[in-house]
This record gives C-alpha cells, sequence and structure tokens, in this order.
C-alpha cells in the first residue's frame, strides 16, 4: 500500500505543476512557492484566486491535491471533491480523489477507504480511457493491495494489456516494470527489446535495462555501462537520478564491488523516492 500512495501522490504532485501552468501570473507564483517548500504561502494564494473564482474546478483541483501533500485530507477531500462537482468527468481530479482515499486507508487502515480509492480509480480509467497515469495508479493498486480489497496481479496484467491496444509503449513500459518485479526475466527481456523499439528516442528504457540487469544478476557489465551513460544524461529528475544511483549500486553490489557500491548506494539516499531500497541494499553489503 505505501508503494501505491506514493505513486499516486507523487502523479498529483505533477497534476498540481501542470495545473497551476495553466493559470496567471499570480498563480505561477504560488507553483513557485509550493516548489520552493513555501506551502502555506501557495496555498494562500490559491485561497486568494478561488475567492475571486470560485467555480474554477482547476482551482479547487490545484488545492485539494497541494492539501493532500501538505496533509490535511479533511480539506483535500472537500476540494477534490468540490473540483469533480465543477468537472465530473475529469479523469485526473477522480484519480487525485482516489489518491486522499487511499492515504486515508493506510492511516485508518480502513478497508473501506480503499475500496473507495479503488472504485474511483476505475471511474478514472472509465472516463479518460488513454489517460496513462490513471492507468499507472489502477495498474499500482491491483499489484499491491492485498486481495480482500481487489488486488490481484492477474487483472494488474489485464489491465496493461487493455492499455496495449490504446497506448503500445506506456503498455510496453508497464509490462517490463511488472515482470522485473515478479521476476520474469526472460518476459522482461522481451519486453525491454519490445520498448525500446517502440521509444528509440527516449532514455527511460536504459534506467529499467539497468534495473533489469540489478535485480536478475544477469548481464552486469551490460546494465552498469548502461546506467553509467544515462547519468551523464541532462536534466535527470530526482527519481531518475535516484535510482539510476541505486541500480548501479546493486550491479556493484553483484560483482563484489562493496566500496564502490557503499558509495553509490550512499548517494542514492539522499534522494527521497530511492532513499528505502538503498537502505535496504546497504544493510546487506559486507561491514566496511
Amino acid at each position: 500500500m505505501q508503494r501505491m500512495k506514493s505513486v499516486i501522490l507523487s502523479c498529483g504532485i505533477l497534476v498540481f505543476a501542470l495545473v497551476m501552468a495553466s493559470r496567471a501570473d499570480f498563480i505561477a507564483d504560488a507553483e513557485k512557492l509550493a516548489q520552493e517548500g513555501k506551502l502555506t504561502e501557495a496555498k494562500a494564494m490559491l485561497e486568494q484566486a478561488l475567492a475571486a473564482e470560485p467555480a474554477n474546478a482547476k482551482l479547487h483541483h490545484a488545492l485539494g491535491v497541494l492539501s493532500a501533500v501538505e496533509g490535511n485530507l479533511d480539506l483535500a477531500l472537500q476540494q477534490l471533491a468540490h473540483a469533480r462537482a465543477l468537472e465530473p468527468k475529469d479523469a485526473n481530479i477522480i484519480r487525485d480523489l482516489a489518491g486522499v482515499h487511499f492515504t486515508l486507508a493506510q492511516k485508518n487502515k480502513s478497508i473501506r477507504e480503499a475500496i473507495k480509492g479503488k472504485d474511483l480509480l476505475k471511474e478514472a480509467v472509465e472516463a479518460e480511457p488513454k489517460n496513462v497515469t490513471c492507468r499507472r495508479a489502477l495498474v499500482g493498486f491491483y499489484r499491491d493491495a492485498p486481495f480482500f480489497v481487489g488486488g490481484s496481479k492477474g487483472k494488474a496484467y489485464d489491465e496493461i494489456e487493455s492499455l496495449r491496444k490504446l497506448d503500445p509503449k506506456n503498455a510496453s513500459y508497464m509490462a517490463l516494470e511488472a515482470y522485473i518485479d515478479d521476476e520474469r526475466w526472460q518476459d522482461a527481456e522481451r519486453e525491454w527489446e519490445a520498448v525500446r523499439a517502440l521509444a528509440p528516442q527516449e532514455n527511460y528504457w536504459m534506467i529499467l535495462r539497468g534495473k533489469l540487469c540489478a535485480r536478475s544478476g544477469k548481464g552486469l557489465e551490460a546494465g552498469e555501462a548502461m546506467l553509467t551513460e544515462y547519468l551523464k544524461i541532462e536534466p535527470l529528475n530526482e527519481w531518475e537520478r535516484g535510482n539510476a544511483l541505486l541500480f548501479l549500486g546493486e550491479i556493484r553490489r553483484h560483482k563484489k564491488d562493496y566500496a564502490g557500491a557503499r558509495k553509490l548506494l550512499e548517494e542514492a539516499k539522499g534522494y527521497r523516492y530511492s532513499k528505502p531500497e538503498a537502505e535496504q541494499v546497504l544493510a546487506k553489503l559486507p561491514a566496511a
């Protein structure tokens, strides 16, 4: 459930940035404040904008996501519900509303909230079948949730195959990540070749190749070379750089270069998305 929550909240933060960017200059200022960690000031600016434009669904959406990031779940629910009332078929609003219910499910150990979140994700996908972030969130739910609230790896793969008909590239990315997580190495190798053919100009498949090598313990030299090259790309966001360092550290561990692995994993700990796994791998290293 933790990974599912993280995925959905990270999607929400991205949507927050996109929503804000579509507004007037003072809203762009609020976005900048949020990026600087000045959530109180950003929230005040959004509230000021809403006072002048109370029927603006994008503003309610942005305030709802910001409130969720801030931890004010009651306000997040209120604002996202208001946004949905104004734009009932907006899949991003529905998805972020689901994210708040998943957070409440984890906080209160509530099956009811988890099921509510699942149902909302399904509604989001029905509203916009080609919305990749909604599909990814639903796949994440099926993969990570316990069976008694609807979790099912079979449903996750079914969802990926449904997306493949609409968006082959992103479905292939999702399948590759699922195969790696499930240690289906031959399927992962096949899917990696497919995604590289579908997206030759992109570089995300490079980091997934590194992850496949790191997790399978195979093709270590090729994985190390690819991740080293990947880390030269500018700019990389926090998730990309942290995970590239993590997977490179895992490869060095497989190669018994423990000093090199430790250095890379300590650096990966400095990035929030890679920190938990980096700490787990560091704990497996021999004492320095």
